[in-house]
């Protein structure tokens, strides 16, 4: 259920420009790491092993939040691909699946000052040294629970509620507004 009341029609410059991601399939997972090896071969991909790793094959991200809970992002086409893999899981391991599709929303931020823009709201240190490309971490922006990810040098994912959709896009539209 993609949310149309969001503002996805944001102000752009080289500085900071925000999007709104469309529909996407979102599934928390706890595990056992000692599940990990019979889970990735069932999935198709690995599942990192260490706290804030990030595995990313064709459309699909993984990343990995505890030593024992991962978050899947997905594309909605791949649903049916999803079930099979539920399903196949089913019985033959101990794993908790939960769709969180509805529950999350996700940005991605981008710009030559982004950096400098996620921390006017977030504690993280963002330098590349501190938070690498291909690094995720879950963390606060202005007082919301996020997961950040940062996908390159100058480009972000931010997930959050679906609840604080509207209120992130305001702050993101003014950064936009006040940093031209």
């Amino acid at each position: 259920m993609f949310d149309q009341a969001v503002n996805n029609n944001l102000k752009k410059s080289d500085k900071f420009e925000c999007e709104v991601i469309g529909e996407q399939l979102r599934f928390s997972i706890r595990m056992h790491q000692s599940t990990l090896k019979k889970a990735s071969n069932v999935f198709g991909f690995n599942f990192p092993k260490n706290i804030g790793g990030v595995e990313k094959v064709d459309k699909t991200l993984c990343m990995c939040l505890g030593p024992d809970e991962w978050i899947v992002i997905s594309e909605p086409e791949l649903k049916t691909q999803f079930d099979d893999i539920f399903a196949r899981l089913s019985g033959c391991l101990t794993i908790s699946i939960t769709d969180i599709s509805n529950r999350n929303i996700g940005f991605i931020l981008r710009g030559s000052e982004v950096q400098k823009y996620i921390n006017s709201g977030c504690p993280l240190d963002l330098d590349l040294k501190s938070f690498p490309v291909g690094k995720s971490s879950r963390t606060v922006f202005e007082s919301v629970s996020i997961l950040l990810f940062r996908d390159s040098e100058t480009s972000f994912r931010l997930e959050c509620w679906r609840s604080f959709s509207s209120y992130l896009t305001n702050f993101f539209e003014r950064i936009a507004k006040t940093n031209d």
